[in-house]
């Protein structure tokens, strides 16, 4: 009989997930902690806090319609010669079918 697998937790601190949770939300996140230094003559090593922001989405211009059609004009046009050479190649198929005898004969 198969060993039952026990549900596995995800290897992150409470501060990770809570952060998360906020961003999913679109709300800021704002750490309490402040930024410390290690002290001179040790290893050198900081601790940063993680710093307010807004969320990804809210961050992200969204581009007008007339910023996307100058910056793809080069796939409409390759979209454009796909469709011609696709209508041109089904015409082809429909004109060797009717040109050639059937099987049946």
């Amino acid at each position: 009989m198969a060993k039952k697998k026990s549900p596995r937790r995800a290897n992150l601190t409470q501060e990770t997930l809570e952060r998360a949770r906020v961003e999913h939300r679109s709300e800021r996140f704002q750490s309490t902690t402040p930024t410390t230094t290690a002290p001179t003559g040790s290893t050198g090593l900081a601790t940063k806090t993680k710093r307010a922001g807004l969320p990804r989405s809210a961050a992200t211009r969204i581009p007008t319609h007339e910023e996307l059609r100058q910056e793809y004009q080069h796939v409409m046009r390759d979209l454009r010669k796909i469709v011609i050479l696709a209508a041109i190649l089904l015409l082809v198929l429909i004109g060797l079918a009717l040109i050639l005898p059937s099987p049946t004969g």
